[in-house]
């Protein structure tokens, strides 16, 4: 899941290496894990602490909280994402991007996200994060 800046991705080279499609079943175990991860990460930072929209998502992604939202969708199990979706975040709500990233992912879909063209510190330290969560070997494959 690589994180580019608008020139790199304008060249197109990145999608030689991207693996597009859907590879886990709705609500999959390893995506939930990885954002309670993220959220643990976020909610113990004290820079983020300074940022109620990231706090506020940093509680929407917790275990608990998406465990309980997905609780509601009958035959989880049977259910897998269509591919890959492309999301285009608005660029007046800063951390709206990784709300549509959280419900791609556990949709069971690959996610090509373009963040907002305004830079938000929040956004920076959000990607800062995301990023050394990502990199644990245990979210190996979903990298």
């Amino acid at each position: 899941m690589p994180i580019l800046e608008p020139d790199e991705f304008e060249t197109g080279n990145w999608a030689e290496s991207y693996n597009f499609g859907s590879f886990y079943s709705s609500g999959a175990e390893i995506i939930v894990n990885l954002f309670s991860e993220l959220s643990r990460h976020i909610l113990s930072n004290s820079a983020a602490r300074t940022y109620s929209d990231l706090m506020t998502f940093g509680y929407f992604c917790r275990k608990a909280s998406l465990s309980r939202a997905l609780a509601s969708v009958s035959a989880l199990d049977k259910r897998f994402g269509w591919g890959t979706v492309v999301h285009i975040s608005p660029s007046n709500i800063p951390i709206n991007f990784s709300y549509s990233l959280v419900m791609g992912l556990l949709s069971g879909n690959s996610c090509i996200v373009r963040l907002p063209s305004k830079r938000y510190p929040q956004n920076d330290l959000l990607l800062d994060i995301f990023g050394q969560v990502i990199e644990k070997s245990e979210f190996e494959q979903v990298r």
